[in-house]
């Protein structure tokens, strides 16, 4: 009986460690998108580079915005959260 018990504890452990990869592999992915947009020059070339028309964001930024909503819905709402604003910063600062 302890033996069993003590298999589907651990199985528990597990999961919950997986989990906390996930939501750290996600912070460390918007830190990064953050670090990208504080380089005005970078973002002056991307958009020139991009297309003659400044509406519309580069193409890179677009697929960036969807892997971070894609691994937002896999972690939960509270990361969904972060994903949007993370989503809107980099709309506010391509623009």
């Amino acid at each position: 009986m302890r033996r069993g018990r003590k298999s589907s504890s651990s199985k528990m452990h597990t999961q919950q460690q997986q989990q906390q990869q996930q939501q750290q592999q996600q912070q460390q992915q918007q830190q990064q998108h953050a670090k990208e947009h504080h380089h005005p020059q970078q973002h002056q070339q991307q958009q020139a580079a991009a297309a003659p028309s400044t509406a519309t964001p580069p193409p890179r930024a677009v697929a960036a915005t969807a892997t971070a909503t894609e691994a937002a819905a896999s972690t939960g709402a509270a990361a969904a959260t972060g994903a949007a604003a993370a989503a809107a910063d980099h709309l506010s600062c391509c623009r």
